[in-house]
């Protein structure tokens, strides 16, 4: 069987977690209307009960300190802001997708850590990147996603995921290019083909795609820059794991693309996101 064969098999019969909840896309739509208003989307999401609980929970975390105990949506709304509950309930939607995956190949706690803290770190570094250039609003969104390839792996072929760690360990060699040689694609062109049959933005597609060597997209590139310093640095800081066994390789050309520079990540790092991540991230994975 051929590469590509074997690429598309894996999109092939039933696959539990090829699409995403309706409400996901409801609330896609309702974002995206520059008409809608707070009413809008809090009519959406307490179509949810269990989205409304978690998003509440999440709002009265220490993190974001509300002066008084928010206990429904149109307060969180007012307190937290649209975007801020927007990015909370697109997290929330997409942790839970993935619940009840086996934890033989991967760590489903240690994953969201990975990828919660990254969705953090992608909008603190999009906040330090100059302000006169553009960058996507959706850079959280982004973060959180740019690795659902890998979870699609281990859901779909655990023996041959487990063969291609093996390999990273017996060779010293980067994870992609293990996967190359093992299985004939990488982690990174699986998540492009999921999130493109999830119908999501082609910037989440785009990321997913070249968030390990930003400098070889032809669009995108700031906001790839931004969440491959991000995952770069929340591997380097040890928070959470995915099945990488080897340590992070940067594309220097993103510090260059972004205008940060080591120390400002560290600080940054250190000082905001660490603790943002601390502070915030148990509401966001008790469905992990």
């Amino acid at each position: 069987m051929s590469n590509l064969s074997k690429f598309n098999k894996l999109f092939e019969g039933e696959i539990e977690i090829a699409t995403l909840p309706d409400i996901f896309y409801q609330l896609q739509d309702v974002v995206d209307n520059p008409c809608s208003t707070f009413n809008d989307i809090g009519n959406v999401i307490r179509t949810d009960t269990n989205l409304t609980a978690r998003l509440l929970s999440i709002a009265n975390t220490p993190y974001y300190a509300p002066s008084s105990k928010i206990e429904t949506i149109s307060h969180a709304l007012t307190i937290l802001g649209l975007n801020e509950i927007k990015d909370l309930a697109f997290s929330t939607l997409l942790v839970e997708r993935f619940k009840g995956m086996s934890n033989k190949v991967i760590s489903m706690r240690a994953f969201w850590e990975h990828s919660l803290c990254c969705a953090f770190a992608s909008r603190e570094i999009s906040d330090q990147v100059n302000q006169s250039q553009s960058i996507d609003e959706k850079i959280f969104i982004s973060g959180l996603l740019h690795n659902a390839g890998l979870l699609f792996l281990c859901l779909k072929i655990p023996e041959k995921v487990e063969e291609v760690v093996k390999h990273c360990i017996e060779t010293k060699m980067p994870l992609n290019d293990a996967e190359w040689i093992v299985l004939g694609f990488d982690h990174s062109l699986v998540g492009e083909r999921l999130l493109q049959t999830w119908g999501l933005p082609l910037l989440y597609q785009k990321i997913a795609r070249y968030h390990h060597q930003p400098t070889r997209a032809n669009h995108f590139k700031l906001e790839i820059s931004i969440i491959h310093l991000a995952d770069h640095y929340t591997k380097s800081y040890c928070v959470g794991s995915t099945i990488e066994p080897l340590p992070p390789v940067l594309d220097q050309n993103s510090l260059k693309i972004t205008g940060l520079t080591h120390q400002q990540l560290d600080d940054l790092f250190k000082n905001q996101i660490i603790p943002k991540f601390k502070s915030s991230s148990g509401a966001f994975l008790q469905a992990a």
